[in-house]
């Protein structure tokens, strides 16, 4: 590779993540706000060790270095004072600045001409011309539009300051932080766009770690091909929740799906990111195959219902066979019998 076309050079931190991003299948990363601020579907394991911002620009780092292929997906006001994404925003008063501002709606009687705010026509339950004392219907109802006595029309809206009285068109709109409760307007927001990624299959090439995860999946993939199985490396499945989850394999026969994730590191975000998406897709069988060859995993993974293989062991293909024909042989015992009888003649 000349010098020209290298990529810069990744912070050990970036590295990191991005290999923990491939390792983890992930093909897409999208924003979005919440409780916590800006957070990324699926990665609530890697936000753990890094907290959502510190992971945000991680993200927006790698992307910069032409290792994530950025997307604008949206827009978002934060705070100039705290960087804070949780502001609400109210109307004020052009003329004092007052939050104590009335939006109302602006009716028309074409019968007599007058025009006023719905709250001068109410009367009681009805609606009555201040003007001409008609009584236009039910406050709660609609116009009759038919040219009538009776009939009117909303033809606007308007404002009105209960502190100087004053009426407008157009309020101007102040800015709160949640956080800080710092005031600011359109001019003093930070009004930023939110990225989405995705993650090019070139760059596990290019960071050495498809071929190793090639190796550890594709006899896993043959096995399952050989029971029948459709598998697909890096699926997709959506869960009971309408989220789409992402696994390592997926293999489906018939009603059956067996979903294989693999921990590079044997880290304890790992299966708990795979208990997760477990819960939400219901499979048959669940497979992590741990690379740490660690102790906790396999605990673990007793608990949760998920079956830990040790990644190491020279004979990785023949345990996972081993698990599916146990899995297979459990089912088949479940299954009721059907039993014929022979009615006496």
């Amino acid at each position: 590779m000349s010098r020209k076309n290298q990529r810069p050079v990744l912070t050990p931190e970036e590295k990191g993540l991005l290999t923990r991003l491939i390792e983890k299948g992930v093909k897409e990363i999208k924003p979005r706000i919440g409780p916590e601020g800006v957070t990324y579907d699926g990665l609530e394991d890697l936000a753990e060790e890094h907290g959502w911002q510190k992971l945000r620009q991680l993200l927006e780092s790698l992307g910069d270095k032409g290792y994530l292929i950025v997307k604008e997906h949206d827009r978002a006001i934060f705070c100039p004072k705290c960087g804070a994404v949780h502001v609400y925003s109210k109307y004020t008063c052009p003329r004092c600045q007052s939050a104590n501002v009335n939006r109302m709606e602006l009716i028309e009687h074409p019968f007599c001409g007058y025009i006023g705010d719905r709250e001068s026509f109410v009367s009681e339950d009805d609606l009555v011309c201040p003007n001409c004392k008609t009584n236009l219907g039910a406050a709660d109802g609609a116009s009759p539009g038919d040219g009538s006595r009776q009939d009117y029309k909303v033809i606007g809206t308007t404002f009105e300051c209960e502190k100087c009285g004053y009426r407008f068109n157009r309020p101007n709109v102040l800015h709160v932080c949640q956080v800080c409760g710092a005031n600011f307007d359109y001019k003093t927001a930070r009004y930023e766009k939110l990225y989405a990624y995705e993650v090019p299959e070139q760059v596990a090439e290019v960071l050495g770690c498809a071929p190793r995860k090639d190796a550890i999946l594709a006899p896993l993939e043959s096995a399952l091909r050989a029971r029948g199985y459709q598998v697909e490396r890096d699926g997709e499945v959506r869960g009971l929740s309408g989220g789409e989850h992402t696994f390592n394999i997926v293999a489906q026969k018939g009603s059956e799906r067996v979903v294989v994730d693999v921990s590079m590191e044997g880290s304890q975000n790992d299966i708990i990111s795979l208990l997760g998406k477990k819960m939400d897709v219901n499979p048959t069988t669940t497979v992590l195959i741990d690379m740490s060859d660690s102790e906790e995993l396999s605990a673990l993974g007793k608990v949760y219902g998920i079956k830990v293989l040790n990644g190491k062991d020279k004979n990785l293909e023949g345990s996972f066979i081993s698990h599916l024909n146990l899995t297979e042989s459990k089912k088949a015992e479940k299954t009721p019998q059907t039993v014929s009888v022979k009615k006496n003649e």
